[in-house]
């Protein structure tokens, strides 16, 4: 049984302020982080507000309606969950004593000044905290980590143009009889015919990816 809060808080923003929370739209529970956007036909959060710009989420939610689906089989993903934050994208870390947060150590001699990455933080400048009693939420040191996934690089599904981020197929990979239908639309310069990918489970939740051009 899956928990529809859950699987929405997922989709969250981490640095868009108006997206930080799922908020409604005509009495669906919708959250986004600007490039995936993911609803249920149902109020989850009485305390949830409504979303500024509406019409826009309408639009999109109105084009996933009247498309046709299919079956979608999920191709094999070659992503993991980022084992130095856990998967959550972030740490809770303190400042390095060491460097005192530079990440670096100046030496000087009568003759020059040099820079050495600092060995007790490996240059990050903060220790990891297993709890929340350090100063703040760090972005995670993990060099190729986005969003607590360690992420290589766009993949094109067989059968489509475009290309998708694997990250949010990871987010739905379970999810019971996925269908996809796709919708075309220009970038923001015009110059590229981009699929809108197009989800939804037999778990009542709908999902939005926006896809990439190859380029």
């Amino acid at each position: 049984m899956f928990g529809l809060e859950k699987e929405l808080r997922k989709f969250v923003s981490n640095d868009r302020d108006e997206l930080k929370d799922i908020f409604i739209v005509d009495e669906k529970s919708v959250a986004s982080n600007g490039f995936a956007m993911a609803w249920v036909h149902e109020c989850i959060d009485p305390d949830a507000t409504t979303f500024l710009h509406s019409d826009s989420v309408k639009e999109l939610i109105e084009k996933h309606e009247r498309e046709k689906f299919q079956p979608f089989n999920m191709p094999h993903l070659d992503i993991k969950k980022c084992s130095v934050c856990g998967g959550y994208g972030y740490i809770y870390a303190n400042s390095c004593p060491e460097c005192k947060g530079r990440g670096n150590i100046i030496f000087q001699s009568d003759y020059n000044c040099y820079d050495v990455q600092c060995k007790n933080c490996a240059g990050a400048g903060t220790l990891k905290v297993l709890d929340d009693s350090g100063d703040t939420k760090k972005p995670c040191i993990q060099y190729n980590c986005e969003s607590g996934l360690l992420f290589d690089g766009y993949i094109r599904l067989d059968g489509y143009d475009s290309l998708i981020d694997p990250r949010y197929l990871f987010l739905i990979k379970d999810y019971p009889e996925l269908q996809i239908a796709t919708v075309p639309y220009q970038d923001g310069h015009g110059t590229h015919r981009i699929d809108m990918f197009m989800f939804k489970s037999s778990n009542g939740i709908n999902i939005i990816i926006m896809g990439a051009a190859d380029v």
